[in-house]
């Protein structure tokens, strides 16, 4: 071979070699991986009253969505996944009792309709539940994930809940505020999150919180602890009538890392 075609050869294999090596150190800024790590793949499972079609409004239908994970070299992490999942899914659309599987849940939820129906024709309106369990972020240190429930049976409106949570890929632990934090962060971390909050939803610094319709206790901004761990930063999901009415729905504030430097504890600083 050339001895100039050899050498241009050799430099695009480096190249290559070391643009792989870049890609799975993670994104340049973040304290986590961008790119997936434990394998899985999206199952959707679904049943309805046998009468649901696009003219039917008179129907039940109940529809889940989740990832089953696959990674069989990961075993405490997927056990502890799995155990997460089927305690979301096997729960009773009616309190809190856990049913035997998904499957059960849905034959029992399809046939209180129909008991419901034939007991009160005349007040047979369409029922739907979904319940739905994403992955938010996937790294070899950190699994992110939001559990999603939206349930109509009659009323005025639906009602929509989303749960976060965050796991230690190697311990399979949760991961909460104190794990992220130095020690008596709280002041601060509440002092950063309100700053932003009146930014995102654009509250002047000295209005009040209740002026722009928010139910915080004695006015005083509150940072919940139902949080996700993602690329881009720490995401806070407050649920409807949480700390405003209904009609302001799912409210998600953003936390960069770049604003939370300060109070972060070393291995989670980008």
């Amino acid at each position: 071979m050339n001895p100039k075609i050899f050498c241009i050869v050799v430099c695009l294999l480096l190249l290559i070699v070391s643009c792989g090596r870049r890609n799975a150190q993670g994104v340049e800024g973040t304290p986590e991986l961008a790119t997936d790590t434990l394998s899985y793949e999206a199952r959707t499972i679904s049943q309805d009253s046998g009468d649901c079609d696009s003219t039917s409004y008179n129907c039940a239908s109940i529809r889940f969505e989740y990832p089953e994970f696959t990674a069989a070299d990961q075993a405490v992490i997927i056990d502890t996944l799995k155990t997460f999942i089927q305690k979301r899914l096997c729960k009773n659309v009616y309190g809190d009792s856990l049913l035997f599987s998904p499957e059960e849940v849905m034959q029992s939820y399809i046939q209180d309709y129909r008991d419901f129906t034939e007991s009160g024709p005349e007040y047979a309106t369409g029922w739907s539940v979904i319940r739905k369990i994403a992955v938010l972020q996937n790294s070899p240190r950190t699994l992110s994930l939001s559990s999603l429930e939206y349930s109509f049976l009659g009323g005025a409106h639906g009602n929509t809940t989303t749960k976060l949570i965050n796991y230690n890929r190697r311990t399979a632990q949760r991961i909460g505020l104190d794990e992220l934090f130095i020690r008596d962060y709280q002041q601060q971390l509440t002092a950063i999150a309100g700053k932003l909050f009146r930014i995102q939803f654009k509250i002047e610094t000295d209005s009040l919180l209740s002026g722009s319709g928010y139910w915080f206790e004695n006015d005083q901004f509150t940072l919940n602890s139902n949080f996700s761990i993602q690329n881009d930063g720490l995401h806070f999901v407050y649920n409807p009538y949480e700390i405003a009415p209904y009609v302001y729905g799912t409210i998600e504030l953003l936390l960069p890392y770049h604003e939370l430097q300060p109070i972060l504890k070393s291995r989670f600083r980008p």
